[in-house]
């Protein structure tokens, strides 16, 4: 019901970028999952809202980063004051259109995400 990927689809983006990165990706078992369900999409809201959709919303799968460390702020730019966020935000009271927000805290104009377990240089 919504225009964005869904989670699964960004992690087999994750495993080509890996591939032809010439690294390994983590399995997909590695990774905590959070489901948020009744998620009724954009295309549920700009459409006219038809109840084929209301009545089969979908479900936010969110996998949480496998550092135990990472990180994230957001703000308006990378000159103002930023705020402190999780990576993945527990949306599961939010009104079904906005469990996508469980993502980075929602859709914001600047974020950076920080792994202190980095240490390849890799960014």
């Amino acid at each position: 019901t919504d225009h964005h990927w869904t989670a699964l689809g960004a992690y087999y983006a994750y495993v080509q970028f890996c591939t032809a990165k010439g690294i390994t990706p983590h399995n997909l078992s590695d990774y905590e999952v959070s489901q948020f369900p009744g998620f009724l999409g954009s295309f549920y809201n700009d459409g006219g809202k038809p109840d084929a959709m209301k009545n089969d919303p979908d479900t936010v799968n969110a996998y949480h980063p496998v550092s135990a460390t990472a990180s994230m702020k957001y703000g308006d730019n990378e000159n103002s004051t930023l705020t402190g966020g999780q990576v993945i935000f527990d949306e599961s009271t939010a009104s079904a259109s906005l469990k996508y927000g469980t993502f980075i805290m929602g859709d914001n104009p600047f974020t950076v995400i920080e792994n202190p377990e980095v240490s390849n240089g890799e960014s």
